[in-house]
């Protein structure tokens, strides 16, 4: 063999070498290629997953519904942490009530003084682990004991600053994440799910709060609705706490006002017709109490009596009462020619006013109550009532020194009320 067939030789073999090893080198590359690919395919399905899960930790930090809060975090365990075998429970009293359960044939509520790492992990407020209970010789006697005897994970977690409720994790599907990711996240998917139900039990807390207030107003306006005008029963729909049951003091003006031998009148007539003509009077009178911010009170027979500045005070309550008083036996005067026609003679209305302190609040039963005033400033404007003629208008002094009015006003001295020890000085206006 020549010197050429011999290099001629090792070439060859050379190039079958590096042929070989081009291969080799190939076939690592693909390999690696191949790795790399899972790799990358395997870190943007946990970074799409990490990604689901931070949104759906914000979305059950965000509920306000116990139901929904419970319901998306079931959501998290079973689908994004596969959870096979576990459960939520809730506190009830002295017992802890399953919410949510997987993976059980049957599973019961657990009694508070059970002894197992279920209430271990309760009593001492930590997550507890399996290896962590095999391992403290405070936990480890507790293994395999209990309602549920093969925990690996047990969160409790606080509502409202108690400790009312766990999570139970038994059996997971995979290791999605590794084993200290999935223990803080559920350690952190409890304080959210604390969190939520905290705040739903707020939430719930102010729509009750809301619903009570909503009843509250619109008991308000079925009571007052047809005794004040509109506005007042707007006021006292936002503002309740000017409606004391059993009542307070108040300075207020008290109205009567009372048909003038109504007995007589209504001997003389057909009952028809003194139906017809007290609905008239009584109509006349309440639309222009009502009119000037009044508060009707009751009709008492032919009687009407009239509250001004209660329940909401008005501005300058004594001219509204007195204003109101003119009206109306201005109206019944026109009315009084309308009965004339109809063959009611003689009909006119006395009015009696005070100002004075009196109690006004609800009185009477649980089953029947009303809203009135007591007092003797009451007494007193019902007795100037009865000594007021027909189309007069009898005050008392006290109004008669806050009303400012002077004109067409009669002072009568040494009038006697009945239950009153002395005669009162009143003024009377008839213009």
């Amino acid at each position: 063999m020549g010197i050429v067939d011999y290099f001629s030789g090792k070439i060859d073999q050379e190039l079958k070498n590096l042929k070989v090893e081009n291969v080799r080198l190939n076939e690592k590359v693909r390999k690696i290629e191949g790795e790399y690919t899972r790799n990358r395919e395997t870190a943007i399905k946990q970074a799409n997953q990490n990604v689901a899960l931070l949104v759906q930790f914000r979305e059950l930090a965000g509920c306000t519904d116990q139901e929904t809060a419970y319901e998306m975090a079931w959501g998290i365990l079973t689908k994004c942490l596969e959870l096979k075998k576990g459960a939520i429970f809730q506190k009830s009293g002295d017992v802890w009530k399953p919410i949510r359960h997987i993976g059980f044939t049957q599973i019961s509520e657990i009694p508070e003084t059970e002894d197992s790492v279920f209430t271990a992990s309760v009593k001492s407020r930590v997550l507890l682990t399996k290896s962590l209970v095999r391992e403290d010789p405070m936990f480890s006697a507790l293994e395999g004991r209990g309602t549920i005897s093969d925990i690996s994970i047990a969160s409790p977690f606080k509502i409202e600053g108690r400790m009312e409720g766990i999570v139970v994790v038994c059996r997971l599907a995979g290791k999605l994440f590794s084993e200290e990711d999935t223990l803080e996240m559920i350690r952190l998917l409890s304080s959210v799910l604390g969190l939520s139900l905290s705040n739903a039990r707020v939430m719930e807390a102010q729509k009750d709060m809301i619903a009570k207030k909503t009843h509250e107003a619109n008991y308000i306006k079925s009571i007052f609705s047809k005794m004040v005008s509109p506005k007042i029963v707007e006021a006292l729909a936002h503002n309740s706490k000017g409606i004391v049951l059993g009542g307070k003091r108040e300075n207020i003006v008290i109205f009567f006002s009372d048909i003038r031998g109504f007995t007589s009148l209504s001997e003389k007539m057909a009952p028809e017709l003194t139906v017809e003509m007290l609905n008239k009077y009584f109509s006349t009178v309440s639309e222009i109490i009502i009119k000037y911010n009044g508060t009707l009170d009751k009709f008492i027979g032919d009687a009407v009596m009239a509250l001004f500045n209660t329940p909401v005070e008005i501005d300058q309550p004594v001219r509204a009462a007195f204003h109101a008083a003119i009206e109306i036996q201005h109206e019944l005067k026109k009315m009084s020619i309308e009965f004339n026609q109809k063959g009611i003679g003689n009909f006119s209305v006395g009015i009696g006013m005070n100002f004075q302190e009196a109690v006004v609040g609800y009185v009477g039963s649980e089953r029947m109550a009303s809203f009135t005033a007591i007092g003797d400033g009451v007494n007193i404007a019902s007795r100037l009532c009865s000594v007021a003629r027909g189309g007069e208008i009898v005050i008392s002094e006290d109004f008669y020194k806050l009303i400012g009015i002077t004109e067409g006003f009669e002072m009568r001295d040494g009038i006697e009320l009945k239950g009153k020890g002395k005669p009162l000085r009143v003024y009377v206006y008839k213009k």
